[in-house]
This record gives C-alpha cells, sequence and structure tokens, in this order.
C-alpha cells in the first residue's frame, strides 16, 4: 500500500492530461496478460496426454509422450513426466489458499509425482551410473531412466536425462514451498515424503548430472547421468535451467541437515560448501549459453560442445555432435526451450538473475519488438523474426506455428525488452497470450506441454508462485497502490495520501508513470522505483549496457548510448 506521509502540509497531484499506458502488472516486476485461460485450466490441458496407472487416493499418472526420440505414443519419457510435475506445482503454488481448484490441484500433482517416483523405483536395478542411491533412505535411485513404457511396467531406455530431472525438482520445490503456508494438520501425507525427496534429488543431480572442470573453475549440467559434459563428450544449451539449480541451491541451504536419511557424498572438488557448488553451477550454465549464443539473433543451436579455457572461461568446442535426431545446428526443438529455460531464472529470482537473464535475451528482445518484425495490425510476428546467424545455420520451418518454439520464445517478452515502450510491449505480451492459448484437440505432446508452460509464464503466474512461496509474499501479486482519502478526525482533514515513484513496488507499473518520471533501476542493491535519471546522467553509461539498464536508463543497441527514460 502507499505510504503514509508524516507531515500534515496537503500535496496537490495534478493528474495528467494524458492517461498513462495501461500495463497488466504481473508478479516480480514482470510483465503478464490476461489473453490466456487460468493455469489451472491449462493443467487440464495435460488430460488427453494422461494415462491413469492407478486411481484412488495414492493416484499414479503417466504424461505419454511422441514424436522423435519419444516413439510413437505407447511411452513416458522423463522430459513429459517432469513438465507434468513441474506444471502442476508451478500452479499449486500460484493458488490462493482459498482457490475452489485447490484441492484437485494437490491431487494432479501428487499423481504425476507417484508416477515420477514410480519411474525412479523402477529405473533403480538398472541404473548403474547412480552408484549411490540417495531417495527413500538410500534405496531408491533419484534420477529415473529416460524412458518407460506407459504403464510404468518396463524401462524402455536407462540412464538419467536432467532436462526431465531438472524440471520435476522444481515442481517437487514448489508444490512442498506451497503446502508449508499450510497448517502442518492441513498438509496431505506425502507432504513430507516429497519434501525429503527433492532434497534428495537435488543432491543426486548435482553427483550424477554435472561434471567439474579440470580446473576446478566450472561445473558444466551433462546430457544425463551416463553421458556428455565437455568437449567431444557433448552437450544442449537448452538443458541448461540456471533458475532451476538456483531454486536447488536455496531449498538445500534452508534444509535441516539432520531431516536428510542420506549421507552428504565427497563431490571430488575443492568448493567450500552446496551453495558455492551450485552457484558455480548456474555461473557455468550461463558461460556456456553465451558461448553458443550468435550475438545479432539471441538464438543457439540445437546441440553443442564446450570447452574451458585456461582463464576459466567457457568457449564454444568445435566439431560434430548430435542426438534425438535433431540436427545440431538448427535453432528447433531442442534449442528453443533454452530462451524459456533462461528467462524462468529473472521470473523466479529477480533481483539475483536479472543481469545474467537480461544480457541472454537482449537480441532475442530486439528481435521481437522491432515493428519490422511484430506486425502490430495483425498482432502476430513475421517468419524473419528469426533467422539463421553465426553458429545457426536454419531455423526450425515453420516455426511460428509450432508451440515448441513460438511458446518458449513469446514467453521472454514478460521481461522489459530495450527500446520499446511499456504501452507497445504490453500489446506484444497480450498478442503472445493469444497465440500460445490456441491449443486445438489435435494439439500433440510435446506443443501442447510447451503451450501450457507458456500460459503459466504470460498469465504471471510463475512469477506469482515464485513471490507466494519462495519470497515470503503468501498473498500473490502486488497491487498497484493507489491514493486514499482518509476520514476526518474531529474537525482535523487528513492529508491527501503524496503519490510518488517510490509508492511503485514492481517494474511495469513503475516505468509507466511517465508524469512522476519514474524508472525502475537497483539502488543499494535492491530493486527500486525511483526518479529516473535524466539523458546527462544516463550517458556516463555510454557502451556499458548492463550498467545503463540497472540504473534505470534506455539502451540503445544502435549506437550503444544510454539515455534517459524521460528526458
Amino acid at each position: 500500500s502507499a505510504p503514509t506521509p508524516t507531515t500534515a502540509a496537503p500535496v496537490v497531484v495534478v493528474p495528467p492530461t494524458t492517461p498513462a499506458p495501461v500495463v497488466t502488472v504481473g508478479g516480480n516486476g514482470l510483465f503478464k496478460t490476461d489473453q490466456t485461460r487460468s493455469s489451472y485450466e491449462a493443467l487440464l490441458e495435460l488430460v488427453p496426454l494422461t494415462n491413469v496407472v492407478q486411481s484412488g487416493s495414492n493416484p499414479i499418472w503417466a504424461l505419454v509422450s511422441e514424436g522423435g526420440a519419444a516413439g510413437l505414443g505407447n511411452d513416458v519419457v522423463s522430459e513429459g513426466q517432469g513438465y507434468a510435475v513441474m506444471i502442476a506445482g508451478i500452479t499449486l503454488a500460484a493458488m490462493d489458499s482459498n482457490d475452489p481448484n485447490r484441492a484437485d490441484a494437490i491431487y494432479r500433482f501428487s499423481a504425476y509425482f507417484n508416477g515420477w517416483k514410480k519411474m525412479c523405483e523402477n529405473s533403480t536395478p538398472v541404473s548403474p551410473c547412480q552408484s549411490v542411491k540417495y531417495c527413500n533412505g538410500g534405496t531408491v535411485a533419484c534420477l529415473p531412466g529416460w524412458k518407460h513404457d506407459k504403464d510404468f511396467t518396463t524401462v524402455v531406455g536407462t540412464g538419467a536425462a536432467p532436462d526431465g530431472d531438472q524440471d520435476a525438482i522444481a515442481g517437487m520445490i514448489f508444490a512442498v514451498k506451497a503446502l508449508e503456508l499450510d497448517n502442518a494438520s492441513n498438509r496431505p501425507s506425502w507432504y513430507d515424503e516429497v519434501r525429503q525427496w527433492a532434497d534428495a534429488s537435488a543432491t543426486s543431480f548435482m553427483v550424477y548430472n554435472t561434471k567439474i572442470s579440470t580446473s576446478q573453475k566450472n561445473r558444466i549440467v551433462k546430457l544425463g547421468s551416463c553421458w556428455g559434459g565437455w568437449e567431444m563428450d557433448g552437450n544442449n544449451p537448452s538443458y541448461h535451467g540456471p533458475g532451476m539449480y538456483r531454486m536447488m541451491k536455496e531449498y538445500q541451504a534452508n534444509f535441516p541437515a539432520a531431516d536428510r536419511d542420506y549421507t552428504m557424498p565427497n563431490f571430488n572438488d575443492n568448493v567450500n560448501n552446496l551453495e558455492e557448488r551450485w552457484q558455480m553451477v548456474i555461473d557455468t550454465s550461463y558461460k556456456f549459453i553465451a558461448a553458443t549464443q550468435c550475438a545479432d539473433v539471441g538464438i543457439v543451436p540445437n546441440w553443442a560442445m564446450a570447452t574451458e579455457l585456461g582463464d576459466g572461461s567457457v568457449a564454444h568446442y568445435p566439431g560434430a555432435f548430435s542426438g534425438s535426431g535433431t540436427p545440431q545446428y538448427q535453432f528447433g526443438s531442442e534449442a528453443s526451450r533454452t530462451m524459456w529455460r533462461t528467462l524462468f531464472d529473472v521470473a523466479v529470482y529477480p533481483n539475483d538473475a536479472f543481469e545474467q537473464v537480461e544480457a541472454v535475451l537482449n537480441s532475442v528482445h530486439a528481435r521481437l519488438v522491432d515493428p519490422a518484425h511484430f506486425i502490430a495490425a495483425q498482432e502476430n510476428w513475421v517468419d524473419a523474426t528469426l533467422e539463421p546467424c553465426d553458429g545457426v545455420t536454419s531455423v526450425f520451418p515453420s516455426w511460428r506455428y509450432n508451440a515448441f518454439i513460438y511458446a518458449p520464445v513469446y514467453s521472454t517478452l514478460v521481461l522489459e525488452a530495450s527500446n520499446v515502450a511499456t504501452a507497445d510491449q504490453q500489446k506484444m505480451v497480450d498478442a503472445a497470450g493469444v497465440i500460445v492459448n490456441t491449443i486445438p484437440m489435435s494439439t500433440s505432446y510435446y506443443s501442447r506441454c510447451w503451450s501450457v508452460i507458456g500460459i503459466l509464464t504470460l498469465n504471471g503466474d510463475l512469477a506469482k508462485a515464485s513471490q507466494r512461496v519462495l519470497h515470503g509474499n503468501g498473498g500473490g501479486v502486488p497491487t498497484i497502490p493507489s491514493p486514499t482519502t482518509q476520514s476526518p478526525v474531529a474537525v482535523v482533514t487528513p492529508a491527501p495520501v503524496v503519490v510518488k515513484c517510490s509508492s511503485f513496488s514492481d517494474k511495469a507499473t513503475c516505468n509507466a508513470q511517465e508524469e512522476l518520471k519514474c524508472s525502475f533501476r537497483f539502488l543499494n542493491g535492491e530493486q527500486v522505483c525511483r526518479k529516473a535519471l535524466d539523458t546527462t546522467a544516463c550517458s556516463k553509461f555510454d557502451g556499458k549496457r548492463n550498467r545503463c539498464r540497472r540504473k534505470g536508463c534506455k539502451w540503445n543497441g544502435g549506437s550503444k548510448k544510454c539515455v534517459g527514460r524521460w528526458n
């Protein structure tokens, strides 16, 4: 709410002659749109893909996949089951405690989680790359084999895959933290099991899905428990989810050591503690993404290889490498996920991740907000928005008609872009919402899942979930403060509430206050709304894009100049 003035002197606020841009405020200072279905309704879009293996009070549900390495529609891959656990966890975490659909969301999360657990249990006898088990008191492999039959009777493909693993772990953490807001007596019977499973799974991920570099300055995410890593071992930019590693870092730092029913392993590195180890994984992921990204368009290839240089930086390693039948140098069904996995970090941890995420998404944003690419009259983008560039020889054909490409790409627009008016970007976010929200009955597994993930991002619930359950704001998204007139006491008339930049707590609303000339910027390590710097002050940051943006100034990517937001 707006702060109460300490002085009795009235302050007259003159309303602007031109209404400020109408902005739909999301959580964590991000844009959002009301042009999609609710997250609960989106969760129900997984029903056509779901095989009910077991119903009743202890349900087990499988998210059946098809296409590419996933097969012909008779199997479950950890990628898809991980999507289901994550989607259900985010949906639950974003719900208010009195939401009439909350009990059903809890049930659906448990059903998909139990499916994941069943995959882990079935994989335990055939998981040689997980020599030590950490779940269920050290008896179950926490990371399932990557492919199972849809009835969970047979392990079809062994070896864990980190993309599905990290999505599932993030979903577990969201669900656990959401249920922590309930009274202990109201939590479901499986709450403590999932709470411990999330921690043990994070440990397993660090042990088996990451690899320390020779210098021990970097720790890279592999392609799975049995393969991938540095140089000729191969890698994939879209497997890297720094925001999820940040969730695991925070979750494990706050998890009581006495509650662990396993012994924390020796990670065979010179890192002091688990938090620093997770931070190394986060930083290495950003280094790898930057090394594989083309600067002018901002996209990445499906597959790439990484090497560590003498100064500790990470560079692209030359050579041929591919997997899952997707072309190495295409921005395709693998690569597109990189955009969303990067955006996830700032949606969940805006203060920690802003600079790194903004650096990755800046070029993609420049393409998306270019008037030559976004046709406002049609509320849509043109094919040329994404095009081949250095290191990417092709873009997936008809990418604008495949949700597994456009949903993760368009979702990045919830983060403020450079060189575009706030109201114009809101129109783009609304247009993206309409497009992503379209899910015909015939929509297949991969596109359907990414449509749902895109909806949860564009409608603001991913950011809201993090606010509610990770950052202590159990009430959900912030509201725009508005002046109120207090009732008079005796004959004394209270002063009107002062509206000033500091009254606003979210980025989108702050940056829309033209009359007050506000800007959202970093101050003493925190993101706050303050009076905007003018061009004279901002010009000190010419040629320094990140510092320009952090100061709340506007960056001109063409001239490399830093200018004031309003003058």
